[in-house]
């Protein structure tokens, strides 16, 4: 399970990296920024507009609780996955 909760953290990087919307959070011009990475991450514990459903792309908790449900319901529908 850490290692799926890896990949969806790695995931959720490249995507805003890489999104026309935000882009450039933790690389920009040939500068490496890993608290840009960090803030955004932690940002919607602070704004309250990052909990509206236009938000939820960015929103990193939001991610989370996809991929939990989405995991659970997976294991409760092929429960051999889990051995």
């Amino acid at each position: 399970m850490v290692i799926l909760f890896i990949i969806i953290t790695i995931i959720f990087l490249l995507y805003i990296q890489f999104s026309p919307q935000m882009g450039n959070v933790w690389w920009r011009e040939n500068y490496f920024s890993p608290m840009g990475a960090i803030n955004v991450i932690l940002y919607p514990l602070k704004e309250v507009k990052m909990w509206n459903i236009n938000m939820w792309d960015i929103n990193y908790f939001i991610w989370l609780l996809f991929f939990y449900a989405l995991t659970f319901i997976f294991l409760s529908k092929f429960p051999f996955f889990c051995m």
